[in-house]
């Protein structure tokens, strides 16, 4: 399946610009776009422009030399050797404008097909590909009061194993969550070890002894990092136990 092909989340509300976010960044990265328009970048990567055609660059060539006044004997020399210094000068130029045509055709196919279709004509009227996106994140990217109310209801969902859910699954969704909550809610994070044990107790009560166990003198659980750790493991052997029990 090509690139064009792929079924890309299509951003439409604010809730899904993070894991947008990281679809775009991911694609842009294997295509090597994403220095165009990385928000964080500044100044960004410069767009190469279209080079002149090749005879436009001779005749400035020789423009020069006839301006500096060279002599008849030397001309057809020194314009060769000008003449070849162009034509290198201009092969490379080329060839990062048809590198750069190539990525950004796939950028702009990407954003018709992942940005909502309302958006279109608003990103269409940008010139680069910088501010296509900048235009895309002043629509989307939530701002703090949101990005809180966002993850607030996500962190709800979050404490629930559902009953189809994969634990693996479950505990990186846990990882990632403390990730987007250290960056943009530090509130949710007050108590976000307490949260995690109660909630793997809630599905196994013995992987949930395990955790309470690791209470320090002062009553308090390590790092949800470090219990992600030990949970994960305790998981493994138990699912590596109960399928040798099987045999």
């Amino acid at each position: 399946m090509s690139d064009t092909q792929q079924k890309w989340k299509v951003l439409k509300a604010l809730e899904q610009w993070d894991d947008w976010f990281d679809q775009t960044r991911s694609f842009f990265e294997s295509i090597n776009a994403w220095d165009y328009v990385d928000p964080e970048e500044n100044p960004p990567r410069k767009e190469p422009t279209r080079p002149k055609t090749y005879d436009k660059v001779l005749v400035s060539v020789n423009i020069d030399i006839g301006r500096r006044g060279t002599t008849p004997d030397l001309f057809s020399a020194e314009s060769e050797k000008a003449k070849d210094r162009a034509a290198k000068k201009w092969n490379i130029k080329q060839k990062e404008w048809n590198q750069f045509k190539t990525i950004s055709k796939q950028v702009v196919i990407y954003f018709q097909t992942a940005v909502d279709q309302r958006l279109h004509v608003t990103i269409n009227r940008e010139r680069t590909l910088r501010t296509k996106f900048a235009a895309i994140q002043a629509r989307f990217q939530p701002d703090s009061y949101e990005y809180t109310q966002i993850l607030s209801a996500r962190y709800k969902k979050l404490q629930k194993l559902g009953y189809n859910d994969k634990v693996n699954t479950w505990l990186v969704n846990w990882e990632n969550f403390q990730f987007r909550a250290e960056k943009h809610a530090p509130v949710l994070m007050a108590n976000m070890a307490d949260d995690f044990a109660a909630a793997v107790d809630a599905f196994d009560p013995r992987g949930g002894s395990l955790l309470q166990s690791r209470r320090k003198d002062n009553g308090r659980l390590p790092d949800l990092k470090t219990l992600l750790v030990i949970f994960s493991n305790y998981h493994k052997a138990t699912m590596y136990c109960d399928s040798r029990r099987l045999r």
